[in-house]
């Protein structure tokens, strides 16, 4: 008896909305790689391109490195952690929109997402919260809103954190909220991290010291995600 050949199924996709060129990896990498594991495809969206690390902090470097040095820097850190990650099965995407002013270019952000949404047709979007520190990460997730509401994606929505905003406290914060636990991750997830010198090493001669003495803020057991209705 003849039989035809079954069609094998699309994987479950994630797509990953990063602000900036680490936000992916710090937020929510171990998560990342679990969804790896279990057989997703992940697809990570960086939305600026990371250039005003050194030139928007206290220390207002223009040189050594340069803004675009500093981009390209950032970039090959995160093409390293996202292969770290995810291996064959992520891949990503460069918006570079300027690091800093992504407010600014919300509109032009969002059409260019939910062009990518229509293609990628995720089962999750994952972006930085409102909740966050940096107005880029909040920028972000108005960008991620609108962009599933432009592509009439079904995908749950997810906010992940890297730094909450001063004063605000994860307890504070009404929204539903999951958690997952990263335990098994977390070893990969440092390899991961250990990519960021940018972060986590005196690169600029007029440094004294890294931005982050130490990743541990973002290597504990658990990832904590708001998840919209």
């Amino acid at each position: 008896m003849n039989r035809f050949p079954k069609t094998p199924m699309k994987p479950s996709t994630v797509l990953i909305v990063a602000p900036h060129p680490d936000d992916e990896t710090l937020g929510c990498g171990g998560t990342f790689a679990k969804r790896i594991e279990a057989g997703f495809k992940v697809v990570v969206v960086v939305l600026t391109d990371g250039r005003n690390l050194f030139r928007l902090s206290p220390l207002k470097i223009e040189r050594d490195p340069t803004p675009q040095e500093t981009s390209e820097m950032r970039k090959n850190e995160t093409r390293r952690s996202v292969q770290i990650l995810g291996g064959e099965r992520a891949e990503i995407y460069f918006f570079d929109f300027e690091d800093g002013r992504l407010a600014e270019f919300a509109g032009e952000a969002s059409q260019k997402l939910a062009k990518l949404i229509r293609k990628a047709i995720p089962n999750e979007i994952w972006v930085t919260s409102e909740h966050e520190e940096h107005r880029d990460h909040i920028a972000a997730c108005a960008v991620a809103r609108s962009a599933r509401a432009q592509s009439d994606s079904h995908a749950r929505l997810l906010r992940y954190i890297t730094i909450l905003r001063p004063g605000l406290a994860l307890a504070e914060i009404p929204d539903p909220r999951l958690e997952e636990d990263i335990s098994r991750q977390r070893d990969l997830k440092r390899t991961a991290v250990s990519q960021f010198e940018s972060h986590l090493k005196i690169i600029a001669k007029e440094q004294k010291e890294p931005f982050f003495k130490t990743a541990d803020a973002w290597l504990g057991d658990k990832e904590v995600f708001f998840v919209d209705p």
